[in-house]
């Protein structure tokens, strides 16, 4: 049953698709600018203390030694974009969700199910950066 609530809660909340849709929106702007930087698939988000989202990836598609490290992509404002998790707390739904000024938003899936970020969202842990 779980399972299911996971499941309808992803659909409910649109968190199967990548983001809104609109490529004029902030969301759509922000993916376009990510990939021109980095067309690496994986990118790594931070969220610090200060509600700042640190989004960081390395700079090449594929990358070995030294191009492996991430670097910072984006850093986002609390006043230009919050993280939430619409599904909620208890579902082990691996997805987050960047939603902007705009109304716009992006879906964040973490790769090892409920992340370090889930846990912050509901209060249980607390941010990794300053």
């Amino acid at each position: 049953e779980r399972r299911w609530h996971r499941e309808r809660a992803v659909a409910e909340h649109r968190l199967d698709e990548v983001f809104d849709g609109d490529w004029n929106a902030a969301a759509g702007r922000l993916l376009l600018r990510w990939y021109g930087l980095s067309p690496h698939p994986h990118r790594l988000v931070i969220l610090a203390r200060s509600g700042r989202v640190y989004l960081a990836a390395p700079l090449r598609r594929v990358a070995t030694g030294r191009n492996r490290k991430a670097r910072t992509l984006t850093v986002l404002d609390p006043s230009e974009a919050v993280l939430e998790d619409p599904a909620g707390p208890g579902l082990g739904s691996d997805k987050l969700r960047l939603r902007f000024h705009d109304g716009s938003w992006i879906v964040l899936t973490a790769l090892v199910g409920e992340s370090d970020l889930h846990a912050y969202l509901h209060g249980v842990g607390r941010p990794a950066g300053g």
